[in-house]
């Protein structure tokens, strides 16, 4: 069994209620929930595609098979990327340091998406969305990845900076936000 059954949460960083209001981004769980019952009752890969587009913004970064995933740990973070074939031969790339950061194809001289945008993968076969963590069960198989708009309160200059600092570090991408 896993520990805590899977089900555990971690609050980092204790503040007072004044500001959490100043700092957090409302109204995301809210999203969240809305987002998990939508994709819930969605019937096939379409109609959830059809919900991360409608209530995320999303769009399809592209659709293949994830041919390479590599991952290792150092100081405390997971850094690592996934390679995904394209229909068209090119190869998607996706850099992780913890979360996925940095979204690349091969015919392009610039990034599709960096963060603070949101990208995520979504099996092509069960519409089951997954994390860095299970990438490597779906090796060889056919997915979707899909980058959704950070919210404005994460594209102000000082978070944007941190997202591109993690970027510098992982795949010494020196340009800016895309």
């Amino acid at each position: 069994d896993a520990p805590y059954n899977q089900v555990a949460g971690v609050a980092i960083w204790p503040m007072q209620g004044k500001i959490v209001k100043e700092a957090a981004v409302a109204g995301t769980f809210e999203k969240a929930r809305s987002l998990g019952k939508a994709w819930r009752l969605a019937d096939g890969l379409t109609e959830k595609l059809d919900v991360a587009k409608q209530l995320m913004s999303a769009r399809i970064l592209g659709q293949g098979v994830l041919t390479a995933f590599t991952s290792q740990t150092t100081g405390g973070f997971d850094f690592g990327r996934a390679d995904v074939t394209l229909p068209d031969g090119q190869t998607l790339y996706i850099f992780n340091k913890n979360e996925n950061l940095l979204a690349w194809r091969s015919d392009l001289p610039h990034p599709v998406t960096i963060g603070p945008d949101l990208i995520s993968y979504v099996s092509a076969k069960s519409g089951q969305p997954f994390s860095n963590a299970e990438a490597e069960i779906y090796k060889g198989q056919e997915i979707v990845v899909l980058a959704s708009p950070a919210s404005k309160a994460m594209r102000q200059d000082p978070i944007v900076k941190i997202f591109l600092d993690a970027v510098a570090n992982i795949g010494g991408y020196p340009g800016p936000a895309v």
